[in-house]
Parts: C-alpha cells; sequence; structure tokens
C-alpha cells in the first residue's frame, strides 16, 4: 500500500473502512469499554488514570493498556471535561492526546495538583511545546507506542506502591 500525503501533512492519514467491515469485526472481537465520563463530575473512587483522548477508538485503546497493567481509568474528549475531573479527583497519571493545543490547560491543571501527564501525539508542534514546557511526550506514531505506554504505566505502579513519585522522563522516536 502506497500513501502520498499533502507537503505538511506528512503524518496525517486517514482509512475509509467500510462498515460491513467494521460489523464483522466487531462480531470477531468485542469492544472493551473504560469506565466512561461520570454525568455529575463528582469524585471518582475507583480510577487513578485519566485518559484524554478526543477519539473514542484511541480512548479504548489506551483504556486496554491501562487494564493490562492493573490499573482503572476514566476518560473524556474534552480539555474541559479533564479540567473538571483534576479539580475534584486524585489521579495518579494522565495520558493525553494533543487535542489540537487544548492539552496544554490539561497540563496546567494536572502541574498545579502534581499529576504526572504523558502527552502522546502525532504533532510536530505538540511535542516542541511539551518539550518546552518539561512535559513528557510520546510520538503516537512510534510502533513502539504501546509498549512505551505500557512501561510508563507500569513504571507509575511501581512508584504508586512504594508511595513516591515516579521520576519525569522525556520520551520519544520523534527527530528534533
Amino acid at each position: 500500500m502506497n500513501i502520498e500525503t499533502p507537503s505538511g501533512y506528512e503524518r496525517a492519514v486517514k482509512a475509509v473502512i467500510p462498515s460491513t467491515i467494521l460489523e464483522e469485526a466487531e462480531n470477531i472481537v468485542p469492544r472493551r469499554r473504560p469506565v466512561g465520563l461520570p454525568t455529575d463530575f463528582e469524585p471518582l473512587n475507583q480510577a487513578n488514570i485519566l485518559i484524554v483522548e478526543d477519539e473514542e477508538s484511541w480512548a479504548e485503546h489506551y483504556a486496554g493498556l491501562v487494564k493490562q497493567t492493573g490499573h482503572d481509568a476514566v476518560y473524556v474528549t474534552t480539555a474541559q471535561q479533564a479540567v473538571e475531573l483534576i479539580s475534584k479527583n486524585n489521579f495518579g497519571f494522565i495520558l493525553s492526546d494533543g487535542l489540537d493545543d487544548e492539552w496544554i490547560k490539561v497540563h496546567d491543571a494536572a502541574k498545579v495538583k502534581g499529576i504526572r501527564i504523558l502527552v502522546v501525539s502525532g504533532s510536530v508542534s505538540v511535542q516542541k511545546e511539551a518539550k518546552r514546557r518539561g512535559a513528557e511526550f510520546m510520538d503516537k506514531i512510534d510502533p513502539n507506542r504501546d509498549n512505551k505506554i505500557i512501561s510508563e504505566l507500569n513504571s507509575f505502579g511501581q512508584a504508586e506502591q512504594r508511595g513516591a513519585e515516579p521520576l519525569l522522563k522525556m520520551t520519544s522516536s520523534a527527530r528534533e
């Protein structure tokens, strides 16, 4: 398969999949549903990881990775929802998409509460801004992304068990 993209869109790829194929796939592999956004934004005692992702399929994918590491997660689709939940809950880790640069609001809210945040995006501008702000960043198109996220979640879990704050580090496979 050869995909060509216009200049300036090196990382943007859109695939159109017929709904019949998707329906067949859902019959073979049932979808895992993470804890969804609570309507009243009350404290969530069971979830220690917040996923902020505007595309539901990615949010579900990340929730599956979180589940593999033995943690519980809740996901939201906007920065505003995330900021609201961050203010009312004690998350230990946030996994956030770039959200068209809205991730900065999530980062700032997490920083105020001392919550570790990992920004996962395919955007070079998000990577540069994350680096400038000292935020952890991971390239969304990195072929080892899932293994790296699991590793980060496992290190968070180990630090959480010790009662210590995990060391922050920049992880990225993208070139500067």
